[in-house]
């Protein structure tokens, strides 16, 4: 068996997905960036008075790289406990006569965004000091399993800053004296010690910070005796500041991230692929009495004596249509059924044969087609004008012939009996969706413990899935669950197919009397299976005099009595009854129109404008 374009074609598919998943990464680094500013220092003064209330001084130098009017800063939400609203003071240039123009806005969330600057007024690149003053609501609390300490926390600068921030400082002036103080830096959920930076000098804390990467922050926690506070604080049990995670965050670049997560579910994958290879197709894939073998290149006659719809499910191929067509004309010519079309031949009625047929003696799928298209004691008339009853008649008779079609392989015993499980549909479903759902709990969890967002990890899931499919393609045939009788049907199926395609005049009475089509003359014989096996044009541009010239004969052997039973003889007829018989049976379509639109407290972040 010759394999190496495949592994080729598998290997290449797989390196492209981990190419995808840098790309991935790159990109989603860069994504909720913003490129036009950079904050170069950053310093926060929070006072915390007896009362609770807390007074907070940001001051930020900020460098324009391109014009903008100007930042907007985002105070987050406190979903902890219910701890009041923000309030701002003024925001200024750094001196109280220098005012910046300001409005305060409400987000979705319920957070809080001041929006600095105008809109008419753009800044130049340059750098420019923002100051702000703000009370905010409390971030104290006191402990649920030590009421008698209060603890707050507070994230500096916050997580939410889309661009770089230099060097940091934060100040607190606590209403009593701090009796601990802890740190970490990093990404959202970190646990990454930070403490070295802290000074405690009695009731105030000093932390002088490095620079952060955008989405990066550092998480101050400090404790302090209750009795100095004057007010009922909220009682709330928190997660000491390090063991908020068993894993991560990982400081990780995205490309990285998604590099990683790409591992993670190909490796598993590939390897369950592989294993699934060993140990189930192993005969089918390796067996020499299944490959390389000599087959003729044509051959004049269905695998198996098998009708037109058997042949092309062996094939792949299940249009409905041209099934249902095939059928038809295999089953007049028969004399199954009987055709009676108009002198323009646009218009066909079909009946059942004129003779008594005993159903009994046809097929279960032949039995079925006739029931569906043709009740006792009645006809369906093919006129071009849409019949709902004629429809559902066709619907039905198009349904045994696909049926037909896709069970071809089952029926005729041409699978491998071993491993029943894997060909189980519901089993194979209940897989699937066992690796989704694993898949997306990986992606979540990489996104959760590294930089990596959530969009960007389930686009990489669906990668990474996608790409599976891509790689086993090439390894599909060989995947097939068939005995050697089944690999035997499929290559005389494709030598049949090419006997058909090519076929000359001269070339038919090698067909004559081979099993299926001794009935009647070749050309008309095999007709059904062109019609099946998409071919019917290049057979009635080679075929259709003879066919004409057959017509009478073909009727007197079998099909029902008439001119109009030979509709099929002519191509220029059968086209017609195509297009009739597609008018007749599928409703009009319609239009119609419509329209549609489609932490720690004090952290937050902002942006430019």
């Amino acid at each position: 068996m010759r394999v190496g374009w495949r592994v080729a074609v598998s290997t290449l598919t797989v390196g492209a997905m981990a190419g995808a998943a840098v790309v991935i990464g790159v990109v989603d680094a860069d994504f909720d960036r913003d490129n036009a500013f950079v904050i170069d220092t950053f310093d926060r003064h929070v006072v915390i008075e007896a009362d609770g209330t807390t007074l907070v001084q940001e001051t930020l130098d900020v460098t324009f790289s391109v014009e903008r009017r100007g930042i907007f800063r985002d105070l987050p939400v406190e979903t902890r406990f219910d701890a009041g609203e923000y309030r701002v003071v003024s925001v200024d240039q750094g001196s109280s006569d220098r005012p910046w123009t300001y409005v305060v806005e409400r987000l979705d969330d319920g957070g809080t965004r001041i929006r600095i600057g105008e809109v008419n007024t753009w800044l130049q690149p340059g750098t420019y000091r923002y100051r702000m003053r703000y009370v905010t609501p409390t971030s104290s609390h006191r402990r649920g399993e030590d009421p008698d300490t209060v603890a707050t926390r507070i994230d500096v600068p916050g997580f939410d800053w889309p661009t770089s921030v230099g060097a940091t400082t934060f100040r607190v002036e606590a209403p009593g004296d701090i009796t601990s103080a802890a740190c970490v830096q990093g990404p959202r959920g970190t646990t990454a010690p930070c403490d070295d930076r802290l000074t405690v000098d009695g009731s105030v804390l000093q932390a002088d910070l490095d620079a952060f990467d955008a989405f990066r922050a550092a998480t101050i926690e400090f404790r302090t005796d209750g009795q100095a506070f004057t007010t009922d604080l909220p009682t709330y049990r928190e997660q000491p500041l390090r063991s908020g995670r068993l894993v991560g965050p990982f400081e990780l670049p995205n490309p990285v991230a998604a590099l990683l997560l790409f591992g993670l579910l190909a490796v598993p994958l590939i390897a369950f692929d592989l294993l699934l290879a060993a140990r189930v197709y192993r005969d089918e894939v390796t067996d020499p009495a299944l490959h390389d073998r000599a087959h003729p290149t044509a051959i004049p006659a269905p695998p198996f004596g098998m009708r037109a719809p058997e042949v092309a499910g062996l094939l792949r191929r299940q249009d409905p249509r041209a099934l249902f067509l095939a059928t038809l004309v295999d089953l007049d010519q028969r004399g199954v059924l009987a055709t009676i079309s108009d002198d323009d031949g646009d218009d066909l009625e079909v009946l059942r044969g004129p003779g008594a047929i005993d159903e009994q003696t046809l097929d279960v799928c032949d039995r079925s087609f006739l029931r569906a298209l043709v009740p006792d004691g009645g006809a369906t008339v093919f006129d071009g004008e849409y019949d709902g009853v004629v429809a559902t008649r066709v619907t039905a008779a198009q349904d045994t012939v696909v049926t037909r079609a896709s069970e071809v392989f089952d029926r005729h015993g041409f699978q491998h009996d071993r491993a029943p499980l894997l060909r189980n549909d519901w089993f194979r479903a209940l897989l699937s969706l066992l690796i989704l759902a694993a898949s997306i709990g990986v992606g979540l969890g990489v996104a959760a413990v590294t930089p990596l967002s959530t969009v960007a990890a389930m686009i990489t899931v669906a990668v990474v899935l996608m790409g599976r499919a891509g790689a086993k393609a090439p390894w599909g045939h060989q995947r097939l669950p068939l005995n050697s009788a089944g690999r035997d049907a499929v290559v005389q199926a494709r030598s049949f197919r090419e006997f058909v395609a090519t076929v000359e005049g001269d070339q038919l009475e090698w067909a004559a009397g081979q099993p299926g089509i001794d009935h009647l003359h070749p050309a008309v014989s095999l007709l059904p299976y062109a019609i099946a096996l998409g071919l019917a044009n290049s057979w009635y541009d080679r075929f259709d005099h003879v066919m004409r010239e057959l017509g009478v004969t073909a009727a007197g052997a079998g099909a029902a009595a008439g001119a109009g039973a030979v509709w099929w003889t002519s191509r220029s007829s059968f086209d017609s009854v195509s297009a009739t018989q597609s008018a007749t049976s599928t409703a009009p379509s319609s239009s119609s129109s419509g329209g549609g639109g489609g932490s720690g407290g004090g952290g937050g972040g902002g942006g430019s404008w």
